[in-house]
């Protein structure tokens, strides 16, 4: 029996409800569950044999690449349970041997086509009245046995901190910094809800290549004093010293061509920029966004782009490695249509490819802003790095879309196809494109080796795995993993089902229904349907492997129960513009939202959905939704599943990511107090009259308190609403006991919701019966 936390209880009536609790009828029921997954047996809330397959669909990990491709393309460092080399030609994995302490502070490189190195950093707590020793270690693994060979690394001899190293660890990109200079700022642009479970695109480690959907901008330190970057030889010898950086400013990009030859390096200067306050009741830092700061104003739109700091403040330099001469500056004042990211070279160095975030033009705003752009803008550059071109293609101009040379005469790229992604090949001689891979699903990752081709895809019944294609060659992708076999038996049998319909407001949308291959689709009568969205906003919903209980949609179909995902305004497909229009004049927390609803009542006009089993659910972005949804239209969804969730934009304005909140919300709440009600559901809670099941970690940075208030009101109303509130868990429940526990309380919860209630059927649409004569006339 779980030791249950029951406050303020005798003891005798404690264990009473310990033992009622345990029982599956009662679980569901359940008004707060104080949980503890380090200590707490979990209980069996549904039958043992739907446990173990829940278990079975979940076990489903994540595989990630965490270096490039070695010289020939042959091998991979990955992460999978541990880390792993990876033959890319069998999907065979050795393990890496080695107990050095630290951690890696560089991408892994490879020194040939059997050595991979890294450098790890191992601090060492000296006591209260000694700073912490930093001992560098330089590990050579071999790929072909996992063997590690470990030896301390002389980084003082640098002459400063390492920021970034060649192929090879031949030179190293260190910045010199004065004496006693204060510590860095961070600032993070990375969009803050798009966390949960569901890894992939930002919830990837930054060090991790190749990683498609990532936010472009994402998180930079910014130096508080006087910066030097200089090149600087692995032993400390030849030292080129390349620029001089003015406080307040970060390095946003780093690139090296394929022989090391060639660096090129993003820089911005933004005094005064801040993201985010800590959290947890704290009186806000010195110094922390507030109304006047420049980047909140920037994101109301109220600072020009002569006067915006990412436009005067940014820089892309390229040097020469050899010498360190300069061979290019781009200045972000040149292109105002958006924010300088990224310069990269072919494999010979005979083109290169400029990356540009797309400015936001928001609609009722008097300037663009540049912090929060709506998509992204290539351009190619010749051997001189003169620009030659901007590339065509307006589905290239995605947000989440990865670009990547596969020779110097092509590029390849993934890009946003509604619900999948495709693998698009741009011969850059002709300008003409090609569909490379098509096949339905998403991408996670892609890193390529001339025309050798390595990435990790999954599908709503196939989990993540690796697969290689050769993009000269005509044979389709194959897949070379089998790193989660068994959670991939446990989801087969599931489909997806394409929905398209037309929205309100003039737009194609476009979805699918995961539903089990047991349950016929059209069904014989109207049926349950739970709606899903994704973190973000931002971001894109794709026919992937959904296997926790922030992305249920390969769990809750297995047990006949569809799941309904779609991208609605503000996702990463379509256009720029549609991207824009969740921001647009005062569309957040009502015009997705009011989309997916008429996308769920097509289905039941199509007498595919009965229109009283209709559910919904989410986690962060996906858990405002939910509320928002069953706040908006208490009538319409007969359950929801909120989960790790933001409910109030004013405390998220004022204590939380402030400039976030202004882009979206495109004034503050002192000016806009009715909106900041209007889109917030804690402030809707009376309109909420539908069973709610709530998920929550005790140190989720989105505020514990707010749930609490949240179940409370619901209580008072006499709602039906459980609390699942999870010690240790942050944003997203990461333990197994934790997804073990919330992935019961789910399926009873929609079970006893959505399933188990005798409902008549909806009545068929009416037929008009004209006279024969009348028929007959017609054209």
């Amino acid at each position: 029996m779980r030791d249950w936390i029951v406050e303020r209880l005798p003891r005798a009536l404690a264990l009473a409800v310990l033992v009622l609790i345990a029982l599956p009828a009662a679980a569901a029921h359940a008004e707060i569950i104080d949980f503890d997954p380090l200590n707490d047996e979990v209980p069996l809330v549904v039958t043992e044999d739907e446990r173990a397959q829940l278990a079975a669909i979940g076990s489903g990990g994540f595989v990630y690449f965490g270096s490039q491709l070695s010289p020939s393309g042959d091998y991979v460092m990955a992460y999978r349970k541990g880390r792993v080399i990876v033959d890319t030609n069998t999907g065979s994995a050795t393990q890496i041997v080695t107990d050095t302490p630290g951690s890696a502070i560089l991408t892994p490189t490879w020194l040939d086509e059997d050595t991979m190195a890294e450098i790890a950093l191992e601090v060492v707590d000296q006591g209260e009245d000694e700073p912490p020793l930093m001992r560098y270690h330089w590990i050579e693994v071999s790929a072909l046995d996992g063997s590690a060979d470990v030896r301390p690394f002389d980084a003082e001899a640098l002459g400063g901190d390492i920021v970034d190293a060649s192929p090879g660890y031949e030179t190293f990109l260190v910045m010199e910094l004065p004496e006693g200079a204060p510590p860095p700022i961070l600032v993070d642009m990375t969009p803050p809800y798009s966390g949960g479970f569901r890894t992939g695109g930002d919830g990837l480690p930054q060090t991790a290549p190749g990683v498609i959907g990532r936010s472009p901008l994402g998180p930079m330190e910014l130096q508080q004093a006087e910066a030097t970057l200089a090149l600087v030889s692995a032993d400390g010898s030849n030292r080129r010293q390349l620029m001089t950086l003015p406080p307040e400013s970060g390095i946003a990009r780093v690139t090296w061509s394929e022989d090391g030859s060639r660096v090129s390096v993003t820089t911005r200067t933004m005094p005064g920029w801040r993201s985010a306050r800590p959290r947890r009741d704290n009186p806000s830092w010195p110094g922390t966004p507030n109304l006047n700061n420049i980047n909140v104003q920037e994101a109301l739109g109220n600072v020009a782009p002569e006067d915006n700091p990412l436009v005067t403040g940014t820089m892309i330099n390229a040097f020469d490695v050899a010498s360190g001469a300069s061979l290019a500056v781009f200045e972000n004042a040149d292109f105002k249509e958006g924010l300088l990211n990224t310069l990269a070279f072919s494999p010979s160095s005979s083109r290169a490819l400029l990356v540009l975030t797309l400015r936001n033009e928001v609609a009722g705003r008097q300037h663009p802003t540049y912090a929060f752009p709506n998509g992204l803008e290539f351009f190619i550059l010749d051997a001189d790095l003169k620009v030659v071109k901007k590339l065509d293609g307006e589905e290239l101009q995605h947000l989440g879309t990865l670009a990547a040379f596969s020779g110097d005469d092509e590029l390849l790229f993934v890009v946003a196809d509604e619900v999948d992604q495709k693998l698009v090949g741009y011969d850059l001689v002709s300008d003409e494109m090609r569909v490379v891979d098509d096949m339905p699903g998403g991408y996670v990752q892609m890193l390529t080796r001339g025309s050798k081709v390595v990435f990790t895809h999954w599908l709503t019944a196939e989990p993540l795995e690796m697969w290689t294609l050769d993009v000269a060659g005509n044979e389709p992708p194959s897949q070379v993993s089998n790193f989660n076999e068994e959670a991939a038996a446990a989801a087969a049998g599931l489909v997806t089902e394409d929905v398209t319909w037309t929205s309100s407001d003039g737009t194609q949308l476009h979805g699918y229904i995961v539903h089990s291959e047991d349950d016929p689709y059209p069904p014989k009568v109207p049926g349950p349907l739970v709606v899903w969205q994704a973190g973000g906003p931002g971001g894109q919903m794709t026919r992937d492997f959904g296997n926790s209980v922030e992305s249920p949609y390969s769990l809750l179909p297995k047990f006949g129960i569809p799941v309904f995902v779609a991208n609605a305004a503000g996702r990463n497909v379509k256009s720029p513009a549609f991207y824009t229009a969740m921001a647009d004049e005062r569309n957040f927390g009502q015009l997705d939202i009011a989309q997916i609803k008429e996308g769920v009542e097509h289905l039941i006009e199509e007498r595919i959905v009965h229109p009283g089993r209709v559910g919904i659910t989410g986690c962060s972005y996906g858990g405002y939704f939910t509320l928002q949804s069953m706040r908006t239209y208490p009538d319409f969804y007969a359950s929801g599943n909120t989960q790790c969730s933001l409910t109030d934009l004013t405390e998220e304005f004022t204590f939380g990511y402030t400039p976030f909140i202004a882009y979206l919300m495109g004034a503050a709440p002192m000016s806009e107090a009715d909106e900041y009600l209007r889109d917030s559901p804690l402030y809707g809670a009376k309109d909420i009259t539908s069973p709610l099941l709530i998920f929550h970690g005790a140190e989720d940075f989105l505020p514990v308190p707010l749930m609490n208030n949240l179940h409370d009101e619901l209580e008072a109303n006499g709602v039906d609403v459980t609390f699942l509130r999870v010690k240790y868990e942050g944003h997203g429940f990461g333990l197994e006991t934790s997804q073990d526990y919330a992935r019961q309380l789910q399926l009873d919860f929609f079970r006893r919701t959505l399933v188990e209630p005798d409902l008549p059927l909806p009545p068929r649409p009416g037929t008009i019966y004209l006279p024969s004569a009348m028929r007959a006339a017609m054209p």
